[in-house]
């Protein structure tokens, strides 16, 4: 229940988000991978994994860190759903994505002589 809630706040907050399963995860991404869903055994969670997440501004403090760039928010169960800070990131995802291109210096192909 908790996967299908946090689906469900993903395609109402992100419009034109595409979904696929990737390692057995299902994965959203707008302009590039936005974030991704799985459980965490350890945890005993659902964690939502926001594949820019080192980019985000975390003005709720929740979010732990993964990977040098994935950040994850664990829920316990659909009861400790906040659906305005999900919304929060998921926005914050996708601007990351429209810009994340002009953060990077393209450097010409060298033209055979």
């Amino acid at each position: 229940m908790t996967f299908e809630a946090l689906r469900d706040i993903i395609f109402d907050t992100v419009k034109d988000v595409e979904e696929c399963m990737k390692w057995n995860y299902p994965f959203y991404s707008k302009n590039g991978f936005l974030c991704y869903l799985s459980y965490n055994k350890k945890e005993k969670k659902v964690a939502v994994g926001f594949i820019e997440g080192c980019m985000m501004e975390d003005k709720y403090g929740v979010l732990n860190q993964d990977t040098r760039n994935i950040k994850k928010l664990f829920i316990n169960n659909i009861d400790d759903i906040d659906i305005k800070m999900i919304r929060y990131f998921l926005k914050q995802g996708v601007k990351i994505n429209q810009t994340k291109a002009k953060n990077f210096v393209i450097i010409p192909k060298r033209k055979n002589k």
